[in-house]
């Protein structure tokens, strides 16, 4: 499976964390601001045919990724992040006619 790791470099030793685990696949890092990741993944039904948008955050915690839609059907999206990473355009591409939003992180 493909998963985010943060790596420290500190003390002249690097060692990575985890920023995602689980039986399924991030497929795509979107976008990321001063506080978070954003990615693309299969992480809601473990569907390869499916991918949704999360966020994690940047620190080394015990994390999880957060989703940034409510889904209740089995979908398609992708994303755009403003450079600064504080805005995104959300792409529903299907299964139903495709439609693009807009929204802020915060």
């Amino acid at each position: 499976h493909y998963h985010l790791f943060l790596a420290d470099y500190s003390q002249n030793n690097v060692t990575f964390y985890n920023l995602t685990h689980g039986d399924w696949d991030v497929t795509d890092i979107v976008g990321n601001n001063v506080d978070s990741i954003f990615y693309l993944s299969t992480e809601l039904n473990a569907s390869p045919v499916e991918r949704y948008l999360y966020a994690v955050s940047r620190t080394i915690n015990n994390n999880q990724g957060t989703s940034l839609i409510s889904p209740s059907k089995s979908a398609y999206y992708s994303a755009s992040f403003s450079d600064n990473g504080n805005y995104y355009v959300l792409y529903y591409e299907g299964p139903h006619i495709p439609q693009s939003f807009l929204y802020s992180v915060n």
